[in-house]
């Protein structure tokens, strides 16, 4: 159930970071990735019941910087 609230809570912001462009998304999303699987396995273990909400604000974070790039050209 809170997967699912995360997930149409997340969906705007997903939405609006995809205007960038596919070669923008290609070179940058791979490094949000990253970041998020990073976060998955170093900071969930040791954060305890709280991790899991630092990963939402860090999926967020990530997609709206990722909507402040300027488009491909």
């Amino acid at each position: 159930m809170v997967s699912t609230v995360a997930a149409l809570l997340m969906t705007p912001f997903a939405i609006w970071s995809t205007r960038t462009g596919v070669k923008n998304l290609c070179i940058y999303a791979p490094v949000l990735w990253a970041a998020l699987a990073a976060y998955i396995v170093v900071v969930i273990p040791r954060a305890g019941p709280h991790g899991p909400i630092g990963l939402f604000v860090l999926g967020i974070a990530g997609s709206v910087l990722l909507g402040f790039v300027p488009p491909a050209k």
